[in-house]
Formats: structure tokens, sequence, C-alpha cells
């Protein structure tokens, strides 16, 4: 719901920045976001593994679970990141090319 109303946000209101920039970042966020959402299982330790070292840092179960949340959304991010440079983007350049090579004929109609 939170993040619904973020896109919606984003998509209607008029940027106070420059709208390239605004744009840019929002790409990179959705990007991210879909990389973390698909790999968010990988690692099932992670959370106790995180909670783990929070503890060796600080005796306050606050600034325990703020730690661990941070640790966690890192590790998501570097992982999503790693998959979208290593999976996802090639696919996506091998098929811009493999679109734009489309076969006699079917120039102008649109692919799925």
């Amino acid at each position: 719901l939170v993040y619904g109303a973020l896109v919606w946000f984003m998509w209607n209101a008029k940027p106070i920045a420059n709208t390239n920039g605004v744009l840019k970042l929002f790409h990179v966020i959705a990007r991210l976001s879909f990389g973390m959402y698909l790999n968010h299982l990988i690692d099932h330790d992670e959370i106790r593994r995180a909670q783990s070292y929070s503890a060796m840092i600080t005796s306050s179960s606050t600034m325990q679970a703020l730690l661990s949340l941070l640790m966690v959304t890192l590790q998501s991010m570097v992982i999503a990141t790693i998959s979208y440079l290593l999976v996802e983007q090639p696919w996506l350049r091998l098929r811009a090319s493999l679109l734009h090579s489309a076969p006699a004929g079917t120039k102008g109609l649109r692919h799925a």
C-alpha cells in the first residue's frame, strides 16, 4: 500500500527538481525493488545473522532491530544490483536487439 502510494505520487506529482533526475532516480528504485523482490529469499539465515551482529554492537533492542533492518536491506540491494547487472540487463539487451531486427513484413507490429 505504501509503495503503491509512492508510485502514484511519483507518477502524478510535479517534480520540484529536474524531471530527468527524478525519472532516473525512480528508474533505479524500480529496478532495485524488482530485483530485491525476486531475490529476497535467497539467504534464509540473513536475518538471524544480522541480529547476532547487531547484538554485538549495541544492547538496545530498538537499535538492534534498526541495524538488522539496515544490514538485511543493504545485502538485498547488493544482490539485486548484481543480479540486474549479470542476468537481467544482458537479457534485456538481447531482447531489444532481437526486436530491433524484426523479420520483414512485421515492421510496425507491436511485440509483447
